[in-house]
């Protein structure tokens, strides 16, 4: 069983016997995604799954992008996920980073790729009240839990900076707030093509942009 810390404005640390994952998230916890999690899990299959057109696609890492973890400034780069799908180890969605949220994995409905912007990844047959959650814009971000592999500091513009060169990718997840910022989770009708198809065309990182400015207008809003 995993145990989490939460720091104040910081990011959980998740421990569990084997070692120590890192989740890249801040915010609060996710109390309500069509009523409470548990709601989610427990409703029949035929009620939660939404009709099978519609995904939940985004980036859940983008390379490159340095992001604030645990005090310090942290990079993935290109490729540090690649080992990782290369293994065809069970991957899960889950919500929160909380273990028992597991939506789907690898196994099933959870795809994954690396390309030269990040991580994409999408959900099939998603349950309907996380559709309806991300499509309000409640829900726009997305979170990774690794451990890290390998790694190499460098001093950026008088700043130490971690460099993630490989990562053990454990679980991703939706969350209220992410620390790669350009990390997303969307709605997309699939219409018959595949992640692979979105994220050649460019779709998926279309997508990213136009979530950028409904966060931008939203927090204009508040």
């Amino acid at each position: 069983m995993r145990e989490y810390e939460v720091r104040a404005n910081g990011p959980f640390s998740a421990r569990s016997g084997g070692g120590e994952y890192e989740t890249s998230f801040f915010g609060g916890p996710i109390t309500s995604v069509g009523g409470r999690i548990a709601d989610v899990k427990s409703m029949p299959t035929v009620d939660r799954k939404a009709s099978g057109k519609e995904a939940l696609q985004g980036y859940v890492v983008r390379y490159n992008k340095p992001h604030v973890f645990k005090g310090a400034v942290d990079v993935f780069v290109k490729g540090s996920f690649d080992a990782s799908l290369a293994s065809r180890k069970r991957i899960e969605f889950w919500i929160d980073h909380k273990s028992g949220t597991e939506m789907a994995s690898t196994d099933d409905d959870l795809e994954l790729m690396s390309d030269e912007t990040g991580l994409a990844f999408r959900l099939k047959n998603p349950p309907t009240p996380l559709i309806a959650e991300v499509r309000s814009r409640r829900i726009t971000a997305m979170s990774a839990g690794s451990r890290t592999l390998r790694q190499e500091y460098k001093e950026v513009g008088g700043e130490r900076v971690r460099f993630i060169l490989e990562a053990d990718l454990v679980e991703i997840s939706m969350v209220k707030a992410g620390a790669v910022k350009q990390a997303f989770i969307d709605v997309v009708d699939t219409k018959g093509s595949s992640l692979r198809d979105d994220v050649k065309a460019g779709r998926v990182l279309a997508d990213g942009a136009h979530v950028a400015l409904m966060r931008a207008l939203q927090r204009l809003k508040d």
